[in-house]
């Protein structure tokens, strides 16, 4: 992930300011660059006319326009950007706003797809996206500063909870802002580009079913991410509305087509909330998750209604203390058949569903699936979230959401941009659609 700073940018005007102030008459020998006023007269129009053609504002015939191309071209004419930005009150300069470390952040290989189809998208508008990093009080400072200057026409931001202060900076500038998913925060400066987390947690989930999983174990993230909150409803969605609709019933047809092997009661056995979105978090909520599969000694499940925490430890590799409570539910639908009598593929007690969160989640949970000697799906299958790179490297590939990051950076670009030109969507929201990716792991 290449990402060109504030800081940068800042230092190129100012190299530029030299190079046109030492070289606007010409060098020594050489005639001086052309002018609005020459491109004008070459055309046979006003300067306002040219002013209009330049910056896109106001009416041009067509037949003009083609006039005053032909002399820019003929006259090897380039608009200044700086004047032009000072007649159109534009920077032509969208920053797009991370928090964290940079080093950790371009490891993330969704983020870059979604950085890099930002940028992409904001160039054929004539927008330079900048990226600037967020990780101290000095960093947000110098953020607030920027906004109040006005440094770039519009903001493009990933929050990561409800009471990010990010958010009420944001809200309360000059500048417009677009942010991946709805948040707590709403001002008019807001605008949201988001997907259907929740239902599209319910499809993957009925996805399970519908191929006879029945005891169920969902591995969410940090509870404090309002996706991570939607993505566990729908969960809880498609194994209530499944409870309803066929406890105790016989083997039938799921909802896309699919025979279902077998229609017994579905339960939710178990809801472990990861301390991070990591792969690595999955090696804290094992001590959990374990006793949950059951095995040949003998059904281990801890009683349907215990808590179980998990201490907290510092991970090795990423020296993050990472603590994991596991909140264990009793089934939604308990008619036909039992907690008890639910077995898993290999005949043992246990789960046999494995619902996680993202994708890394759920690749480490399958390493460690594969460690203790347990077949994916074949004793238990595993589902992820968000089609990152991982899900369809590592054996069995990851059945999971494609969020489609690319498009998401994108319209997340282009939003900001209808928003700069006057137009924003309803209610200040724009969606971008999710489909399911099946693969071997479920």
């Amino acid at each position: 992930m290449t990402c060109r700073s504030a800081i940068d940018h800042r230092q190129d005007i100012r190299e530029r300011n030299h190079f046109m102030s030492s070289t606007e008459s010409g060098p020594s020998g050489t005639a001086a660059r052309a002018t609005i006023a020459d491109v004008a007269a070459a055309a046979g129009v006003t300067k306002t006319t040219v002013s209009r053609y330049i910056n896109g504002k106001g009416y041009v015939s067509d037949k003009t326009a083609r006039k005053i191309a032909a002399a820019m071209h003929n006259l090897d004419f380039t608009p200044n950007r700086m004047a032009r930005s000072l007649a159109t009150q534009r920077t032509n300069v969208i920053l797009y706003v991370l928090r964290g470390e940079l080093s950790l952040i371009t490891q993330d290989p969704g983020l870059s797809k979604h950085y890099a189809a930002a940028t992409a998208a904001a160039a054929e508008h004539d927008y330079q996206v900048l990226c600037m990093t967020v990780n101290d009080d000095n960093a947000a400072k110098r953020l607030q500063r920027l906004l109040l200057e006005r440094f770039a026409d519009g903001y493009l931001y990933f929050p990561f909870s409800d009471d990010d202060p990010l958010l009420r900076m944001f809200a309360a500038g000059p500048s417009p802002v677009v942010t991946a998913g709805r948040w707590a925060v709403e001002s008019p400066n807001i605008t949201a580009v988001v997907n259907d987390n929740r239902a599209a947690m319910r499809d993957i989930t009925r996805y399970l079913l519908d191929r006879g999983r029945r005891r169920l174990v969902y591995v969410s993230g940090p509870e404090s991410v309002r996706f991570a909150r939607q993505r566990l409803a729908g969960f809880r969605d498609a194994v209530g509305a499944a409870g309803e609709a066929g406890c105790g019933g016989a083997a039938g047809t799921g909802h896309d087509g699919t025979e279902i092997r077998d229609a017994g009661a579905p339960e939710i056995a178990a809801v472990l909330h990861a301390a991070s979105w990591s792969e690595t978090a999955a090696d804290d909520i094992w001590p959990q998750l374990q006793p949950l599969l059951g095995g040949g000694d003998g059904d281990s499940r801890p009683a349907a209604d215990a808590t179980v925490d998990a201490s907290a430890r510092d991970t090795a590799g990423d020296n993050v203390t990472a603590q994991a409570s596991a909140r264990t539910t009793t089934g939604l639908c308990t008619r036909g058949n039992t907690a008890g009598e639910t077995a898993n593929r290999s005949g043992s007690l246990g789960i046999d569903g494995i619902v996680a969160a993202n994708d890394q989640l759920a690749a480490g949970i399958i390493r460690r699936l594969q460690e203790a000697g347990y077949r994916v799906p074949d004793d238990v299958a595993v589902t992820g979230f968000d089609n990152a790179d991982i899900a369809g490297e590592i054996t069995p590939g990851i059945t999971t959401v494609d969020q489609d990051l690319g498009r998401f950076g994108a319209a997340m670009a282009e939003t900001l941009v209808d928003v700069l030109n006057g137009v924003k969507p309803p209610s200040n929201l724009a969606f971008v659609p999710t489909h399911l990716v099946a693969r071997q792991s479920a």
